[in-house]
């Protein structure tokens, strides 16, 4: 053995893998999760409000009910993200999906978008638009239940008799 460095021909040991902490393995979650919130904050925190700073129709309930949902849409994200392979992400991940698809609805006012200029009243609607929308976070609710009974259905079952005197 020269330098260090088995041989050929020789049996070499073999190097023991560490074994990375718990919290370790958290660290690419939370970066992982640092993103998605940052992406999460453009999409459901600053466009709306420059939409409707914009339009003139920023009011404290406008910025509240934005304030609330993207909170809630950022807790479910971290949740997801963080608790990756456990029942709770599969849950807050189907949560998420509800809770961004009611939340497009709602600040979109329905698919209905009113603007007043001067004298001028212009109303838009874009129900058809605002469905299309919708739909990739209902879509991805629908896969995670689904992935869920999938990989529950895929455990083994194991029949235990319950005798009872």
């Amino acid at each position: 053995m020269a330098g260090g460095f088995p041989s050929e021909g020789s049996v070499g040991l073999e190097v023991p893998r560490r074994n990375r902490s718990a919290v370790l393995k958290y660290v690419p979650r939370g970066i992982h999760a640092a993103i998605l919130v940052l992406i999460n904050y453009a999409f459901f925190f600053l466009a709306p409000s420059i939409l409707y700073n914009l339009t003139g129709q920023l009011t404290p309930n406008v910025e509240t009910t934005i304030t609330a949902y993207f909170s809630v849409i950022v807790t479910l994200t971290v949740i997801r993200i963080m608790l990756k392979g456990h029942v709770l992400a599969a849950a807050s991940a189907v949560c998420l999906g509800f809770v961004e698809a009611v939340y497009i609805y709602s600040i979109t006012n329905g698919g209905v978008l009113s603007v007043s200029v001067m004298d001028l009243f212009v109303t838009m609607e874009f129900q058809p638009i605002l469905y299309l929308m919708m739909t990739p976070p209902l879509i991805g609710s629908i896969r995670q239940i689904w992935d869920a009974v999938n990989k529950s259905a895929s455990q083994p079952v194991s029949m235990i008799e319950v005798v009872e005197d």
